[in-house]
């Protein structure tokens, strides 16, 4: 393992490898017995395979129950739930449900085609969607893009 110092950085940075994959980042710490201490923590993390690195991001397959239950215990208005209700049902039978949060991007969503003469409107469902996984643990996930009205 590697504790060093980048030229642009003041915190300490670690850098090693497990089992061939390498774990890099930042201690956020500048004193270095500190910083020390949280690389050894990354470290143990790694070769224990518990640390936030170490898991993937859920599909929206598996997110779906979660963020389903979140809509029935937020106490939101019925409309507002049924919208949700509706917008899983749609995405249910599309080509991204078994795709991983992680992997979804602005190109996936914008391609995607449901029944009936009108696209609906995928721009309040996926905010909805962050915003349930920002209330539940799960992993960080970098959030979706904003998505351009097509109406």
């Amino acid at each position: 393992m590697e504790l060093l110092r980048k030229k642009d950085s003041r915190f300490y940075w670690y850098d090693f490898k497990v089992r061939g994959k390498w774990y890099r980042g930042s201690t956020k710490e500048t004193n270095k017995k500190r910083a020390g201490r949280i690389a050894a923590l990354r470290f143990s993390q790694a070769i224990e395979g518990t640390g936030l690195l170490d898991r993937k991001a859920p599909s929206l397959q598996e997110l779906s129950t979660r963020f389903r239950g979140w809509v029935e215990s937020a106490g939101l208005a019925s409309k507002t739930r049924k919208y949700y209700a509706n917008g899983w049902r749609l995405l249910s039978s599309t080509s991204i449900v078994g795709m991983r949060l992680d992997h979804i991007t602005k190109d996936h969503v914008e391609v995607l085609r449901f029944g009936g003469s009108r696209r609906p409107n995928l721009k309040g469902l996926i905010s909805g969607v962050q915003k349930g996984r920002l209330r539940m643990v799960c992993l960080p996930i970098p959030p979706l893009p904003p998505l351009k009205s097509t109406t």
